[in-house]
Formats: C-alpha cells, sequence, structure tokens
C-alpha cells in the first residue's frame, strides 16, 4: 500500500514523502531510501526498491530532499549536506512516532550522494541497525562536474564577476561546493558502529570503485562489499539489473540485520 503526503521540515516547508507498507496489520522493519545529487524519489532504481521491500515484508520510506522533486525549497539554498541531514531528521522523527514502524529495525540505503547521507546519519544515529551505500563518493567535490564547478568557482575572475554582478547563483553553488568539502565520509565511517553492505560497479565512471572501496576499508566489521561487473553510476537505467542487485544483494542485507 503506497502513502504519499507532504511533511514539514525544520524549516517550515513540505517535503514530498512515499511510505510504502504490507498490507496487512503489524509493526514492520523500514528502510529509508536516499536518492543522489539531484535526485528524487520516483527514480526506477529507488522505486523498484521500494516495492521490492514491501514485497518481502518491509515498510520502505522515500522522500524529495529539500529543493527537488515535489519538495519545498529552492535548490541552490536548500540542497547541501547539512540540509540533506536535516530533511533526514524530519522524516526519521516522523517515522519513530507511526505505529506501524518497529523503532528498533530501521536501517537507511542511499545511492551516491545518498549513499554519503546514509552513512553519516547513522553515525549520528547509533541506534539505526544496518546501512546499504551504494556508489557513495569520498565527497562530493571528487565528482568530475562538481569539481570541474568547483576550480572555475575559485578562480578571482569567477569570485570577482559574481561580486560585481551579484550573481547569486553563483555565490550559492560557490557556497554548496565549499561546504561540501566539509563532508568526506572517510572521516565518519570509522565510527559507524551498525553493519555496513558497500556497493559498487565495475563501470561506474563518476564514482570510481577504487573510491568506493577506500570507505569500505576505512569501516569496522561487519561490513560487505559487493562489486557488480559491469554497473555504472546511472544503473538506476537497467531495470533487470536493479532487480538483480536489489534481490541479491541488498535485500538479503536487510533480512539478516533487521528481520
Amino acid at each position: 500500500m503506497e502513502n504519499k503526503f507532504y511533511l514539514p521540515d525544520n524549516k517550515g516547508q513540505k517535503l514530498s514523502v512515499i511510505i510504502d507498507k504490507p498490507l496487512r496489520k503489524g509493526k514492520f522493519s523500514t528502510v529509508i531510501l536516499l536518492h543522489g545529487f539531484r535526485g528524487y524519489k520516483e527514480e526506477p532504481h529507488i522505486e523498484i526498491l521500494a516495492k521490492d521491500l514491501v514485497r518481502y515484508g518491509f515498510v520502505s520510506v522515500r522522500f524529495d530532499a529539500s529543493g527537488l522533486g515535489e519538495s519545498e525549497g529552492s535548490w541552490t539554498k536548500a540542497y547541501k549536506v547539512p540540509s540533506y541531514l536535516s530533511d533526514m531528521e524530519s522524516v526519521y522523527e516522523y517515522l519513530k512516532q507511526q505505529s506501524f514502524i518497529d523503532v528498533e529495525r530501521i536501517g537507511v540505503w542511499g545511492h551516491s550522494m545518498g549513499g554519503m547521507v546514509s552513512i553519516i546519519f547513522a553515525v549520528k544515529h547509533p541506534e539505526i541497525k544496518a546501512v546499504c551505500s551504494v556508489s557513495p563518493p569520498l565527497t562530493l567535490v571528487n565528482i568530475p562536474h562538481v569539481s570541474d564547478d568547483l576550480r572555475k568557482l575559485r578562480t578571482s575572475f569567477w569570485r570577482f564577476i559574481s561580486l560585481i554582478v551579484n550573481n547569486t547563483m553563483v555565490k550559492k553553488l560557490f557556497n554548496f561546493l565549499v561546504d561540501s568539502e566539509n563532508y568526506n565520509v572517510l572521516n565518519y565511517v570509522g565510527d559507524l558502529r551498525r553493519p555496513l553492505l558497500v556497493i559498487c560497479g565495475t563501470d561506474d565512471h563518476l564514482v570510481p570503485s577504487k573510491e568506493t572501496k577506500l570507505i569500505y576499508e576505512r569501516a569496522r566489521s561487519p561490513k560487505i562489499i559487493e562489486e557488480i561487473v559491469g554497473m555504472g553510476h546511472e544503473y538506476k537505467n537497467d531495470s533487470k539489473l536493479v532487480k538483480y542487485v536489489n534481490r541479491n544483494k541488498i535485500i538479503p542485507f536487510f533480512k539478516k540485520y533487521l528481520v
């Protein structure tokens, strides 16, 4: 059963949320799903995983970060790592008040930037029982097109132009990129005290698997790494691959640690 609604965030704006749950009554293990950079909750890999989780008896929860999808807010103002974490707090607090949520069995899954946030959030909330992070970068500025923007904006020329023309878009993008440097997953993952599944792809050219493997190496046990042959960063566009990863890697992991 799917329930779509708006939830107020910590800034008084609306977050668009979808909860999928089994039809029967009871308390359920729950997985919160986090989209990546400029993503949204109905992306194919997220929607398929949400439905697969319900099929195996879980509640799945997905939402659009502030300024994206159907959530309120300005992307250039709100969409930073701290804002994403704040949105996650709002959703998490809401879930803990719901009678059908087993608050002792909540896990987090995230892709790309969402994979970063999933780890950082779980470190801040040690009661989270399990984390699955798919193709997480160390920082957002490690992603090629993001780092190119930062390099341009850091030149004196771009700073001069942004001041002269009062280009707020340039300023906000610059602030976003600088802010993201403060969130390196390697500075957090060593403090994660819960089971971690890291998934990467051999054909991921946006976040190379060698980078994601550094996160796995820094993590404590229990930890698992799965390198999927032929998987790229945009694996969401291959429904067969998505279903394979879900049903053979992600769901068995959550069944082991959340059920």
